[in-house]
């Protein structure tokens, strides 16, 4: 069985869901008790949404950049897995100060 490259990464950070990535999967390896917000900081103000590119624009840029596509694609799929493990794992562990079992 070949083994998930995923595997070898102990914090995945998704800067699209920010929050979520900070709180739930750092926290959770952290043991935080308090939620973190995380403030999105880098905007860029004024700047030409995708669908107001031209088609040929918008093409080049994904050919350009396929190989970056596809990695942000495997980190999603690898983040939300993660993030599903995270939660299933809340789910069942016992309340603090409660015993197991």
């Amino acid at each position: 069985m070949t083994p998930d490259p995923g595997d070898r990464l102990i914090f995945l950070h998704i800067q699209k869901t920010a929050g979520v990535s900070v709180r739930a999967m750092l926290g959770e390896q952290l043991g935080w008790q308090d939620p973190v917000t995380v403030e999105r900081l880098n905007a860029s103000p004024g700047r030409a949404a995708a669908a107001d590119l031209p088609a040929p624009a918008r093409a080049a840029i994904v050919d350009h950049n396929a190989l970056d596509i596809e990695l942000y694609e495997f980190a999603l799929d690898l983040f939300e897995r993660r993030l599903s493990s995270a939660a299933a794992a809340r789910a069942t562990a016992p309340l603090p100060g409660h015993a197991a079992g």
